[in-house]
């Protein structure tokens, strides 16, 4: 019986820590999905693109939400 209480509270254990690392890899792999969509957008004539960032998390206001967050740099040449 001790046995398996011991198995049980490791397998919880290993559920509760696989949860909290696996939640923010999933979710940064979300947000790095949202730049890349960004990323494949066509970009207009005598445009580069920079840099991208991605971010995922509260990142405005208030509450119990994930937002994604995903940006591209481009610069822009007149000539």
């Amino acid at each position: 019986m001790k046995k398996a209480l011991a198995f049980l509270f490791a397998v919880i254990m290993i559920l509760i820590i696989g949860v909290c690392i696996l939640v923010p890899i999933i979710n940064n792999h979300t947000a790095e999905q949202v730049a890349e969509e960004l990323q494949s957008l066509p970009l207009p004539e005598k445009t580069e693109l920079v840099e991208m960032q991605s971010a995922a998390g509260k990142l405005v206001g208030n509450g119990n939400g994930m937002q994604y967050f995903g940006a591209i740099l481009i610069k822009s040449y007149n000539i």
